[in-house]
């Protein structure tokens, strides 16, 4: 696990998201203080959410960053990366981490592999946009054929 990772244990996913949070070097446990999540974009829900989070001293309130989780798991264990609005979006080792060139029209993206840090690829991918200026929504294609979407779908936020 990455040190900026968190994994969460989420109660009433289709609500206010109530979790814990557990170290990076332990297994998971509940933490003494819970943090409550209020989902933005709930009709992504558990692809991609937009959420705020508030103090636990305080009452929920939308911080003024938001912060952007990829969700594995939804429905056993979240594991889960974030970006302040600062710096690029975290991704877990698993997840491929993308630099978008070009938004608002077709996008080209180089990714990097876990083991360093992010670099353009030597070879890139195309993709293709709906809804620009909310989430955007973008199939790829292989560099060596037409561009075609791809049957899972990256969701990306514009500003992070």
């Amino acid at each position: 696990m990455h040190k900026s990772w968190i994994k969460y244990q989420v109660k009433n996913p289709e609500q206010l998201l109530q979790v814990g949070f557990s170290s990076t070097r332990g297994p998971l446990v509940l933490h003494k203080s819970w943090i409550k999540y209020q989902v933005k974009n709930p009709e992504l829900w558990p692809f991609t959410a937009q959420v705020g989070f508030s103090s636990t001293r305080g009452p929920l309130v939308m911080h003024k960053s938001w912060i952007k989780y990829q969700v594995k798991n939804p429905e056993q264990m979240l594991e889960v990366g974030f970006s302040s609005t600062r710096r690029p979006l975290v991704m877990h080792k698993s997840w491929i981490k993308y630099q978008v060139r070009n938004p608002g029209q077709l996008l080209q993206v180089g990714f990097s592999s876990t083991r360093r840090p992010l670099a353009m690829h030597k070879s890139w991918i195309k993709y293709q946009v709906k809804n620009p200026g909310q989430l955007l929504q973008v199939g790829f294609s292989s560099t060596r054929g037409p561009l075609v979407l791809h049957k899972s779908w990256v969701k990306y936020q514009v500003g992070l």
